[in-house]
């Protein structure tokens, strides 16, 4: 591996050796099938390769053997991962039902709410449609407790038990429900005796007390009030849907706590209104209360009033939104709340969800969350006297009183039975409250659920769409959410989340992808051994721990608690509201952790997706965006920083100058993302002529961040993907991809057969001079390659003079001879000549012709016309 510039000439087949020969007329024949190298039978030398193309090969194919192992195990991997992703669940037959579900609930339109009587009503609707959804009674399955005549014996009554596909026997059938022995809790003799819940059998409370409550004189049996005689629905109409809603919906929310208002409202409540200061059984300061003037005078004095007023308590409050509530008294309506229920609440406490403390109740409609206004639902004491429907009584007419400010109003003795008479005072009130129109709702009743203090609103559906043998159940959670900021700004969002039952395919392909994963890891330590790439090792380390750790863990969800199926089962059985909460809770908080499982799952796929562009550098011609990145990387760098300035500084100006006034703008956060949008080339423009200043800063951040910017990025990413390719079209050491890597295969069985040495030893002596990759290094011959010795075992690495001629004829033939050298001056002269020159037998002469056929002439060192000629002449093996 000396450099050489010697002019010592390559004579081929000569005889004599005491006398000038003739050179020998060389031609190396390539077969295009075999890729062998055929030579003249006679003995010429052997061909001899360019050195820095042989060895820019011999590593372009240890690359490709050894890589490409390292890579089909990676590809493996990811495809059993990405696979075991998608299987989960059945994604395709989710969809659909996301889509129904969003269709069905009309969820476009939460976008739209701006004020909490809109997201009322618009809740009102959801909850409409979810009884739609409903195959069956779900409030009997749901609610603690209701009213018999009110769900099963009243044709006017939609706030509960909204029977929509099935209704009640009708006397010609044997399964007929006698109401009014029902209502009596009287059994018949030909009701089922003796009964699971009869007191002899079972002495719990409310059992069944057969002899006092058997009535010998009923005909048939009473069904409803026995296990054994239950109340057997008919069939109104087939139930057309493919997901049921198989709970009453759940209303929770969060509540901040109520604070003393400073600043202007703490003066204007206490100042300027005096409200909450003054009270009628005493004198009020005169300087704490408002007062107007009568635009006309007096028709008695003719003096032209003023007239004072206050208010009986603060007229606004104030809230913080970062503390949380943990009682509220809820002042909301029901069908039998009373007098202190309705005035000043029924205690709620809050439990723990989600790490918040809430309030929830199941709302089978938005009439259980608003209440009658004080004052404005009056009633006469002989209300059953007029026809239903009539309009309400005047207060202050005799008889006429609002149960709301009279505490011993005859209405709150109505406690029970009110719907199996004819007419009483709380049913003629409750339905003037339930017919109150919806247009009508935010100035006829009174929002005592949504309050000043409601941090967050949320309404949870649970939907399940059953399926046959063939096919998975899937559980919906839908939640609709309502957010209140610190200044009252509502903001609202949907979200569904469903499960199915896990097939038994998944979890084969979890462990197939822990066990890719393992290989994975151990042969990136097999491809890189020592201290070599740690960099890379330490990625693919990370993979490994990743694909592991991710499916460990949704194996322990999937095994572990809780089981949706079993827990709604188990709180149907037990039928009560604190154990269908209980489910509700599980379910959200199973979901919570499948989305924090998923948003891992992307962290994996991006890291895996890092690691492939990298695995593509085996191969120039595979790596053209990574090359392209990477060749572009500094302008990259520095495009992002200028770029990153001009956003910023165009988002700060943007909030200041219209951050009040356009939504876009409000924050900085949200002004760089509608800039990150224009960057895309999603401008929004508005729907009229804007100002001046806007239309400055419009022109200034299309210019700049659209035209400019955008195409100062492609330019940059152009620029680097010409030169890269540029590059690789010039590099003619290697062929495409596929025939490469087939080569690099076929070169390992060849070698195999051929007892090669490792080419990667061969590679590492020959590359033992810094000066290897230097175009002017003399060419390898089999001679160098019968001299190297292996370090391991001190022997010869080539056997023979005839395995070392087969290596270069073997790598002679491949790429059309691109490896041959044909530079004379790098062409190393036989032992034979070198041996003949040193003797005097042959003097210098001038290097041997460039072309592949060269004429036969007599080789005469005195004849000056002979020198010419073979200088002229170009010889190429």
């Amino acid at each position: 591996r000396v450099r050489s510039r010697t002019q010592v000439p390559i004579v081929m087949g000569q005889e004599d050796t005491t006398a000038p020969a003739k050179p020998a007329e060389v031609k190396i024949a390539m077969d295009e099938k075999s890729g062998a190298v055929s030579r003249p039978p006679s003995k010429l030398p052997p061909p001899q390769l360019q050195r820095r193309k042989l060895l820019q090969r011999l590593e372009m194919e240890m690359r490709l053997w050894r890589l490409g192992r390292h890579l089909i195990t990676f590809l493996l991997l990811q495809c059993a991962y990405m696979l075991w992703l998608v299987i989960y669940d059945p994604v395709e037959m989710v969809g659909q039902v996301h889509d129904t579900l969003h269709y069905r609930l009309q969820t476009s339109r939460a976008d739209g709410v701006q004020d909490v009587q809109g997201a009322i009503l618009y809740l009102a609707d959801v909850l409409t449609a979810s009884y739609e959804m409903a195959s069956a009674l779900i409030d009997a399955s749901t609610l603690d407790n209701i009213d018999v005549a009110r769900c099963l014996f009243s044709d006017e009554v939609e706030d509960v038990c909204q029977l929509r596909y099935w209704s009640l026997p009708t006397r010609e059938s044997d399964a007929w429900v006698n109401g009014t022995s029902l209502l009596r809790d009287a059994v018949s003799s030909q009701n089922t005796a003796p009964s699971v819940i009869d007191c002899s059998e079972n002495p719990v409370e409310n059992c069944l007390d057969r002899a006092a409550q058997l009535d010998p004189d009923l005909p048939g049996r009473t069904f409803g009030l026995t296990p054994e005689d239950p109340i057997i629905m008919h069939s109104r109409m087939d139930y057309p849907l493919g997901s049921v809603v198989a709970l009453t919906p759940l209303m929770w929310q969060t509540r901040a706590k109520r604070v003393p208002c400073s600043g202007f409202g703490d003066r204007y409540n206490s100042e300027v209104l005096g409200a909450g200061r003054c009270t009628a059984d005493k004198p009020c300061d005169p300087n704490r209360v408002t007062k107007y003037r009568s635009k006309v005078p007096s028709r008695r004095t003719g003096r032209t009033q003023s007239i004072y007023l206050t208010y009986s308590e603060d007229a606004l409050f104030c809230v913080d939104r970062s503390q949380q509530e943990e009682t509220f008294m809820d002042k909301s309506w029901s069908p039998w709340a009373a007098y202190e229920e309705l005035t000043k609440g029924r205690e709620l406490k809050a439990v723990d969800f989600g790490g918040d403390k809430v309030f929830y109740k199941f709302v089978p409609s938005m009439d259980y969350t608003e209440a009658p206004v004080v004052g404005e639902s009056p009633l006469r004491e002989n209300e059953c006297d007029f026809p239903s429907g009539s309009p309400p009584c005047r207060l202050g007419d005799e008889g006429c009183a609002d149960p709301l400010t009279q505490p011993n109003h005859p209405m709150w003795n109505n406690t029970a039975n009110s719907y199996s008479e004819d007419c009483t005072l709380r049913k003629r009130w409750t339905e003037r409250y339930l017919n109150v129109p919806r247009s009508d709702w935010g100035k006829d009743r009174r929002s005592t659920w949504w309050t000043m203090e409601t941090n967050s609103l949320n309404l949870a559906l649970l939907v399940i769409t059953p399926q046959g043998e063939d096919y998975a159940d899937i559980i919906t959670l839908v939640k609709i959410t309502f957010d209140v900021s610190q200044t009252g700004k509502l903001k609202a969002s949907v979200s569904m989340n469903s499960t199915s039952q896990t097939s038994s395919l998944w979890f084969v392909l979890g462990g197939v992808v822990i066990f890719f994963a393992l290989a994975y890891g151990a042969m990136s330590f097999a491809t890189y051994p020592g201290n070599r790439r740690k960099l890379r090792k330490a990625w693919d380390c990370l993979i490994t721990l990743c694909c592991t750790i991710h499916v460990v863990a949704n194996f322990a969800v999937e095994l572990g608690p809780p089981n949706v199926q079993d827990d709604l089962l188990a709180a149907f059985e037990a039928n009560q509201q604190s154990e269908f909460f209980d489910t509700y809770k599980a379910i959200i908080e199973y979901n919570d952790v499948l989305l924090q499982l998923k948003y891992f799952g992307f962290f994996v796929a991006l890291v895996m997706f890092v690691r492939f562009t990298l695995h593509l550098l085996l191969h120039p011609r595979l790596s053209l965006l990574t090359r392209t990145l990477t060749h572009c990387a500094a302008d990259l760098l520095h495009f992002a920083v200028y770029l990153l300035a001009i956003q910023g500084f165009l988002a700060a100006f943007a909030v200041w100058a219209f951050g009040d006034r356009m939504e876009r703008y409000h924050s900085f956060t949200e002004a760089l993302w509608t800039q990150a949008k224009m960057f895309t080339g999603s401008v929004g423009y508005p729907a009229r002529t804007p100002d001046l200043l806007y239309l400055m800063y419009l022109a200034v951040a299309v210019f700049v961040v659209v035209m400019l910017m955008l195409n100062f990025m492609f330019a940059i990413l152009l620029g680097a993907y010409s030169q890269v390719v540029t590059a690789i079209k010039k590099d003619h050491s290697m062929a495409s991809f596929l025939d490469d890597i087939i080569d690099a295969y076929c070169s390992h069985t060849y070698a195999k057969h051929h007892n090669w040495p490792d080419r990667m030893q061969v590679f590492s002596h020959l590359t033992k001079d810094d000066t290897w990759d230097d175009e002017g290094m003399v060419a390898v011959t089999k001679q160098e390659l019968e001299s190297l010795i292996c370090d391991r075992t001190s022997k010869p690495m080539f056997h023979s003079a005839e395995v070392a001629e087969n290596f270069i004829a073997y790598y002679a033939a491949k790429l059309d001879g691109y490896m041959l050298e044909t530079d004379p001056d790098l062409l190393v002269p036989e032992p034979a000549c070198e041996e003949k020159a040193e003797q005097g037998g042959l003097p210098d002469l001038e290097p041997a012709s460039k072309t592949v056929d060269t004429a036969p002439a007599a080789l005469d060192v005195n004849d000056p016309v002979s020198k010419e000629r073979d200088a002229a002449k170009q010889g190429e093996i």
